[in-house]
């Protein structure tokens, strides 16, 4: 079981820096990484937000779901009001794990018919540079 989920790994590992090498804009590369790990972490979607310099607020940068319902773009601003909990990993710098979506908290990730999230911040020189989100339409994912 172990040399086939190593096995699995280091494909993942070597998949993902052919797409990193052979791609130089970041909303391509943030698109070919989503994809990867909505593959390999079997998830419905994944999504990207970066902290937008110029509006300090948090930005769409890639969003990997072939279900959804178009509600959510690339490009779009991310606000507190449009999900609380992502803009709460941001914030808090921690991991922040949603089993069932609540349509006050997270009225986008609802509209867009998604059930569970799991936002991580994506951290740098202990700074935190954005969230990657993993979003399914099954409740209760972040158990599994």
């Amino acid at each position: 079981m172990d040399d086939a989920l190593n096995s699995q790994r280091l494909k993942f590992l070597l998949d993902l820096t052919n797409r990193v090498v052979s791609k130089l804009d970041l909303r391509e590369l943030l698109r070919e990484v989503c994809g990867t790990i909505r593959h390999v972490m079997q998830s419905d979607g994944v999504g990207v937000a970066l902290s937008d310099p110029e509006t300090d607020r948090l930005r769409i940068y890639a969003f990997d779901h072939p279900g959804a319902r178009g509600i959510v773009h690339e490009g779009d601003i991310i606000s507190e009001e449009g999900s609380e909990t992502l803009v709460k990993a941001f914030r808090s710098s921690q991991p922040v794990c949603v089993p069932e979506v609540d349509s006050i908290a997270d009225p986008l990730a609802s509209a867009e018919g998604l059930k569970s999230l799991y936002h991580l911040p994506l951290i740098s020189r202990e700074r935190v540079l954005g969230v990657l989100s993993l979003v399914n339409s099954g409740e209760n994912a972040c158990a599994e």
